[in-house]
């Protein structure tokens, strides 16, 4: 082979080389931006999700609360003990879970609240801070269901007593 050809092989072969690099580059860029994209996506997403569910655990827990202390003045009444320590116990208890059901349902961000201007650090600190907070709701909306179902109990045990001594 000729001293030149061989001179223009390795010359092409490197302008190729080349080329592959810098379209390996821009596609390796190109793919980078579309994960943090998606990325991004899939935050707000989450966010969307929990924000969502942590309104409608805010908003059964504020239902909840009422009845639930309906149902234990109910149940207390029954058993002459309106007026007990129980019930005071119970009524001051209640007192600071509202109170404490407020301040958390006014910590969820509302329906129409828009994500798109946060970046992904922000939107992860959002997440966190939602996440801690349906936690707290749900701890109380536990506690108030858990309540009712002892109420329910009681009833029925109130009930089979009346039965009982007919």
């Amino acid at each position: 082979m000729n001293s030149n050809t061989i001179a223009y092989v390795g010359m092409w072969t490197g302008i190729i080389g080349a080329l592959t690099g810098v379209a390996g580059s821009i596609m390796g860029f190109v793919a980078y931006r579309h994960s943090r994209e998606v990325r991004e996506a899939d935050r707000r997403l989450e966010l969307d999700k929990l924000r969502n569910a942590a309104h409608v655990a805010a908003v059964s827990l504020v239902d909840l609360l009422p009845r639930a202390l309906q149902s234990r003045k109910a149940v207390l009444n029954a058993r002459g003990m309106l007026h007990s320590g129980l019930m005071q116990r119970f009524q001051e208890q209640y007192e600071r879970d509202l109170k404490r059901a407020t301040e958390l349902a006014g910590m969820v961000p509302n329906t129409q609240a828009a994500f798109g201007s946060l970046s992904v650090s922000a939107l992860e600190k959002q997440i966190i801070e939602l996440d801690r907070t349906k936690g707290w709701i749900d701890e109380l909306l536990n506690t108030y269901q858990t309540a009712v179902a002892e109420d329910e109990k009681m009833r029925e045990e109130i009930c089979a007593n009346a039965h009982a001594k007919k």
